[in-house]
């Protein structure tokens, strides 16, 4: 565990812990952030980082008139019709039901919950198609298809 009586800048002047009134969450918050303070950077996490704002940077100067030009148009939605936005949201609604139907009949599933939690958690993080292979198969709630195999999952 880590203690912050341990360090010579983690008292007060009067000799009491930073951390005294706080709660074990907060003191592991801050035992993680002096962990990470302690650790110098690599030269390559430095270039990757630097990679990262460059690519960033180039990617905003390529898009930014045009994003410009969308939000110079934005007074424009004032005169927009309410029943058309209306219309364009229960569209956008039948899509994603549709979607979720389709994977619900693929899974041979009749329950919807896992499929659309599923869904719209694949839509927020890249990472998910690999979180579901490594998930077992109950886990879901959903069984896999009537004759299929099970194939072998690999070591992740």
């Amino acid at each position: 565990m880590y203690d912050v009586t341990a360090r010579r800048d983690g008292q007060h002047p009067d000799g009491e812990p930073v951390n005294a009134g706080k709660s074990a969450s907060v003191a592991a918050k801050a035992a993680v952030i002096d962990a990470a303070q302690a650790r110098p950077l690599t030269w390559k996490t430095i270039v990757m980082r630097a990679l990262a704002v460059a690519v960033a940077g180039a990617a905003l100067y390529l898009v930014l008139p045009k994003l410009i030009a969308v939000l110079g148009a934005w007074p424009r939605l004032s005169t927009l019709n309410p029943v058309w936005f209306t219309v364009c949201l229960a569209a956008e609604l039948v899509s994603f039901t549709c979607n979720f139907a389709l994977q619900r009949l693929a899974l041979r599933t009749k329950d919807w919950f896992p499929v659309v939690t599923a869904g719209l958690l694949a839509t927020r993080s890249p990472a998910c198609p690999a979180a579901a292979r490594r998930a077992p198969p109950s886990s879901s709630g959903c069984s896999p298809p009537r004759g299929s195999t099970p194939t072998p999952r690999s070591a992740a």
